[in-house]
Parts: structure tokens; C-alpha cells; sequence
């Protein structure tokens, strides 16, 4: 279990900035969580440590990827991870883990948010037009007035010269 005197040497070691000490006392701690969500947390909390005190961007990676296997839909770690690879200028794996986090999305502002980055992720960050076209579709298939997928749209068609299509 989660004893108070292992929570209050978490906090001592938090205070005292050990981090290699809490992440040792972190990985004991996910050895003994025997639910997935308890684990993911332990996992995402690992995740956090190596990226934002140890720098250890891999690290970091491996743990959200953790805290993922433990519970598929847990945003925290996949926020976690698509800052991660932006900040990397992982491209691909960003637009994996935008969709992923896609899957999981209820709330239509943050589909229509996520759906925007994946698509000018495709168009400017990997010059793939066709890719940022669909994405760019995909959104205005939930927002047929979205102003700036519109605009998208009619630059992507014009440069690569459909502009028929922009009569559909």
C-alpha cells in the first residue's frame, strides 16, 4: 500500500529537490499499485520527473508510453506526450498522439482544437498537403463555417490546382 511515512518521504525528498531519490521511490511504489489507473498515475508522475526535473525528454517518453499501456485513455500522459514531441519537432509521433487523443475526445471545441493542430502539423511542419487537406475536411465535417479551415482548404486547393473542387 501507500503508508503515510512513504508519502511524507516523497515530500521530503519533492522539498529537497532529490529527484533520482523520488523517481527510485516512485518506480517501488508502482511495483506495489495493482490498478491500472493507480499504475498510470505512478507512471505519468515518473513521466513528469524525467522531463521536467531530470531532463530526460526519453525518459519521459517511456513513462507517459507506461502510463498509456496501463490505461489507454489517460490524457494527462497523452497531453504529456504530444508536448513532448512538439517540443522534440517529432513530427509524426505528434500527430499519433494528437489522434489519439482524438479518440478519447467527447467535448467538441477540443475535437475541433485537436483536429486543427493535426491538420497545420501535416501542412507546415511535414509538407504533406494531402494530409493537411483531409484533417482540414475532417474538421469542417464537425464545423462546416470554421473560418480558418476554410481559408486552409481553398490555399491547399488553389496551389495544387483544384480549385473545381472548391465548388463542391
Amino acid at each position: 500500500g501507500h503508508t503515510p511515512a512513504r508519502r511524507l518521504l516523497g515530500r521530503l525528498r519533492t522539498r529537497r529537490e532529490r529527484w533520482t531519490e523520488l523517481d527510485t521511490l516512485l518506480a517501488d511504489e508502482l511495483e506495489r499499485a495493482v490498478s491500472p489507473a493507480r499504475r498510470a498515475a505512478i507512471c505519468f508522475r515518473r513521466g513528469e520527473l524525467a522531463e521536467r526535473r531530470l531532463e530526460r525528454c526519453d525518459d519521459a517518453i517511456a513513462h507517459y508510453g507506461s502510463a498509456l499501456s496501463h490505461a489507454a485513455d489517460f490524457r494527462p500522459a497523452l497531453r504529456a506526450l504530444g508536448r513532448v514531441f512538439a517540443s522534440q519537432g517529432r513530427h509524426e509521433e505528434l500527430i499519433q498522439t494528437l489522434e489519439q487523443q482524438l479518440a478519447v475526445a467527447t467535448d467538441r471545441e477540443e475535437r475541433l482544437s485537436l483536429l486543427l493542430r493535426v491538420a497545420q502539423t501535416w501542412e507546415s511542419q511535414l509538407g504533406d498537403p494531402m494530409a493537411a487537406l483531409t484533417a482540414y475536411e475532417r474538421l469542417l465535417a464537425i464545423e462546416p463555417g470554421h473560418l480558418v479551415a476554410l481559408r486552409a482548404l481553398h490555399r491547399l486547393y488553389a496551389a495544387g490546382g483544384r480549385c473545381a473542387d472548391l465548388v463542391e
